[in-house]
């Protein structure tokens, strides 16, 4: 049984609460930073400033987001030619039984239809940006077939990074 469930219902647990606080909290800080950096700055007795890049900070966090939820979408459309560009060379899927797969493995288990998704959501995509590395986390609902003929969801856990590669 998940933890926090009782009596049918889903209780959130204190560590997923806490992520999803910290999720808002980032999400609030880089809309700041986007809209009205110069008054954040002021709260901790930074001079205003014009420079742009206070406000290309916020806006990275939400791309980042925006090209997590893309990568998400593109193995539930079967857009292999996009599935193919943002999922890097490198990427390796972990299941939550531990099983691993590497990229050429996934997508063709994708493309063929041996893994199937009706619906992949994320939530509250927690974004760490570091020099040449950028950390997502968050909590996902992936929906499948079942063999039943109906529909099966789980909730799990993501963990992703981005690495910059020569520049880009």
């Amino acid at each position: 049984q998940q933890e926090g469930a009782s009596n049918g219902n889903c209780a959130m647990s204190k560590a997923a609460f806490t992520v999803k606080a910290f999720g808002v909290c980032l999400a609030v800080l880089g809309l700041t930073l986007v809209v009205a950096s110069n008054v954040l700055l002021g709260l901790f007795g930074i001079p205003a400033t014009s420079e742009v890049w206070i406000r290309v900070v916020g806006e990275l966090v939400d791309d980042f987001r925006s090209l997590e939820r893309t990568r998400l979408r593109s193995p539930v459309e079967r857009d292999m030619a996009l599935a193919r560009a943002l999922h890097s060379p490198e990427f390796h899927l972990v299941t939550p039984g531990g099983n691993t797969r590497s990229r050429e493995s996934y997508l063709a288990a994708v493309q063929t239809g041996a893994i199937t998704y009706l619906k992949w959501q994320a939530v509250e995509i927690m974004v760490r940006r570091f020099s040449d590395v950028v950390l997502l986390r968050y909590q996902a609902e992936p929906e499948t077939p079942s063999q039943a003929g109906g529909t099966s969801s789980f909730v799990c856990w993501h963990t992703d990074s981005y690495e910059l590669h020569k520049g880009s």
